[in-house]
């Protein structure tokens, strides 16, 4: 016990010395924090984003099960829905799946105030809760699956809208909740953590598809033309999705066949359901693997920056590394001790980069709300642990070099020359150069490719002068105004505003 409190005193003084000897070059320690913050900071940004967006599990029951069921538009690569038969015809011809849950979302106001924000509501089938294998805080989390169109007036309180608007009452199932202009009895509340199967897009409130009426005025469930429906399945544990494919594959030709009106050229895709709505995957994982590359270049660079610096410290301590050596001290003592400065600088630096972390993951926040995905980033433990492994590999990636050709040399011979260096080092100098040199060149021609695209992307001729186009969202309550009324009152609202005298023209969509 006695030789291991010796040994952390030791420790603890050779880091006190460490310090002490950075302390006298400020502008070197300085310049090396910086650059490795930098460095360390915009990569624990880019985790952070995939954490959440990739390496997070959705918080459902074995969601590696879950696949998404998605009707592709024909002849596109774009995505369409389905319409209930369609979904009933699609169940029963995937034995593969235990279990087909239908939805659909809406924005829809909450309460009877007419300038209260709206809400997302997410109409489910019976069954949607069930097949995540998601169990309820309060009440019950599944509707009446022999509830007929128009009947079960019932709601499903996400975790975060039960303590909003209902202070957290832990009585408020059996209580009453308007959407939509109309009254739905609360019967259970969904456990903290869920609100959905889709990250970025967090549900509010949860009715059941016999209510759609009541959303999407006009809606008729026994249309196979009206395809308001999106499918999550779960697959049977010795199943595969190409299984899951095949068998889904033939039930829509035979659709095309039997319904060649509506269902003509339909295409089903099978893909494992990652959180991620599958309009925006591409497009989500595209920007975030340039901005990765990008990351990854400039830790790169950070490196190949601070190594150089490194070495060029080492060169002008050669004298002092050579009265070390001459004095016993043993090349592995030599290299541990420049080890332990680069280790002091990069903790440092790894401490400004977990603080310009989380003023980075703000600005992506922000950026990813461009995609509609609203999504909170933490700098939670995860991220932390990925700072600190990612500042002790760069630490030692950076001065492993330095530190071997630092101490490269017999004591005699650098005494000799003075301290003035030899081919060796020169060369490493030379080395980290050309490394410097074409890591900066990569980053600067991936730069201006990148903001080529956006640039281009930004004058791109969408077919409308969208300049001095405003765009807004209104909800009719549906117990007020059906297919007919609805448009009518629509078109008198925007005769109205025409002739307003900073409106040049009005128009629905």
């Amino acid at each position: 016990m006695r030789g291991v409190v010796e040994g952390v005193r030791r420790r603890v003084q050779e880091i006190r010395w460490t310090g002490r000897a950075l302390a006298r070059t400020p502008w070197f320690s300085a310049v090396v924090v910086l650059v490795a913050g930098l460095g360390i900071g915009a990569n624990t940004a880019i985790f952070s984003a995939l954490s959440v967006l990739v390496l997070r599990p959705l918080p459902i029951e074995a969601p590696d099960e879950m696949v998404d069921v998605l009707a592709v538009v024909p002849g596109g690569n774009s995505f369409t829905g389905f319409s209930f038969a369609d979904w009933r015809d699609l169940a029963d011809g995937a034995p593969a799946l235990t279990g087909l849950a239908a939805y659909t979302a809406v924005r829809a106001p909450l309460g009877t105030d007419p300038l209260a924000p709206p809400v997302t509501v997410q109409l489910t089938s019976a069954d949607y809760f069930a097949l995540l294998g998601v169990r309820a805080h309060l009440g019950t989390v599944r509707f009446d699956p022999t509830a007929g169109f128009g009947a079960d007036p019932s709601a499903i309180l996400s975790h975060a809208t039960w303590e909003r608007a209902f202070g957290g009452d832990p009585g408020v199932v059996g209580r009453s909740v308007t959407l939509e202009g109309r009254a739905f009895t609360v019967v259970g509340v969904a456990p903290q953590g869920f609100s959905g199967h889709f990250i970025g897009f967090p549900v509010d409130a949860w009715v059941p598809l016999s209510m759609i009426d009541v959303f999407r005025p006009g809606s008729d469930p026994t249309s196979r033309a009206d395809k308001p429906l999106e499918l999550i399945g779960r697959r049977r544990p010795e199943a595969t999705v190409a299984q899951i494919q095949a068998s889904l594959t033939r039930v829509a030709v035979d659709l095309d066949r039997r319904h060649p009106e509506t269902n003509a050229g339909l295409r089903v895709e099978v893909t494992s359901t990652t959180g991620i709505d599958h309009s925006l995957r591409s497009g989500v994982f595209g920007i975030l693997a340039v901005f990765g590359a990008v990351a990854a270049l400039v830790l790169l660079i950070a490196c190949a920056n601070i190594g150089g610096l490194l070495l060029a410290r080492a060169v002008t301590r050669r004298q002092e590394i050579a009265v070390r050596s001459s004095l016993g001290a043993s090349r592995g003592r030599l290299v541990w001790d420049a080890v332990r400065e680069g280790l002091l600088l990069f903790g440092a630096g790894s401490l400004l980069a977990f603080g310009l972390s989380v003023w980075l993951t703000g600005r992506l926040e922000r950026f990813l709300a461009g995609f509609r995905l609203g999504v909170d980033l933490p700098v939670d433990l995860p991220v932390l642990a990925f700072t600190i492994a990612l500042g002790l590999l760069t630490s030692l990636v950076a001065t492993a070099a330095p530190a071997l050709y630092g101490t490269g040399r017999a004591p005699a011979s650098l005494l000799g020359r003075g301290g003035g260096g030899g081919v060796g080092p020169k060369r490493a100098r030379w080395a980290f150069v050309v490394v410097q040199v074409a890591l900066a060149t990569s980053l600067l021609v991936g730069a201006g490719l990148f903001t080529r695209s956006v640039r281009h992307g930004l004058r791109a001729d969408l077919g409308l002068a969208a300049d001095d186009v405003v765009v807004g969202r209104l909800a009719l309550p549906g117990e007020r105004y059906d297919a007919q009324s609805g448009p009518a009152w629509r078109d008198a609202l925007a005769r109205q505003l025409t002739g307003a005298p900073t409106i040049a023209a009005v128009t629905w969509a």
